[in-house]
């Protein structure tokens, strides 16, 4: 099976995703309440958005750029603000949902949860750009809001900045020509230029 976010390469899943009643630490939600909580999650963090890396600069990144941005900013990024926003039992649980594997699974529950909402963040931006070709474009960060908003953790806004100094080792690759994003407000505004 060929993996869209990796391009590699990889066995075939052992057990199939079941949009409609995925499993979130045994709650479950589906996908609208998915997106409802991605949405939901963005709004304090609207004003500090601007400083975020948009979803459309993050999915042309390297695959290990993405590995990069995942754990070394998201992950380590909100362990740090929430440490310095005197939070050290949020810290504890954040470690305790990214070590954490289920019997069998190769991942641990909460990267499988943040990869879950990755896809439905960038499902999420390309539908805002279908129906609004000038909407704002939907940041990455908000995947991890939402997972660990998903598991009683809430983020202080300073999250929103965790990644203004990452700077990808490889080259992006190019914009797509068709489709939402060949029109989107971060490529003809330049968005996608700062990252």
């Amino acid at each position: 099976m060929r993996s869209v976010r990796f391009g590699a390469c990889s066995p075939a899943p052992k057990t199939r995703v079941d949009w409609y009643e995925v499993k979130n630490l045994g709650v479950p939600m589906n996908r609208f309440a998915i997106l409802a909580l991605i949405l939901s999650a963005a709004m304090p963090f609207s004003s500090a958005a601007h400083a975020a890396m948009p979803i459309q600069v993050y999915e042309r990144l390297s695959n290990k750029d993405q590995g990069d941005y995942e754990v070394q900013v998201l992950l380590v990024g909100a362990k740090q603000v929430l440490k310095d926003a005197g939070r050290p039992d949020q810290v504890a649980q954040i470690e305790t949902l990214f070590t954490t594997r289920q019997p069998g699974d190769q991942i641990t529950l909460g990267m499988g949860e943040l990869e879950l909402n990755i896809a439905a963040v960038d499902k999420a931006d390309a539908d805002n750009l279908v129906r609004d070709p000038n909407a704002k474009p939907l940041s990455v960060e908000l995947a991890m809001i939402a997972t660990l908003k998903a598991n009683g953790i809430i983020l202080p806004k300073s999250f929103m900045h965790v990644g203004d100094t990452f700077d990808a080792k490889e080259p992006l690759s190019p914009p797509p020509k068709f489709g939402p994003f060949a029109q989107c407000f971060a490529y003809r505004n330049g968005a996608c230029a700062s990252h």
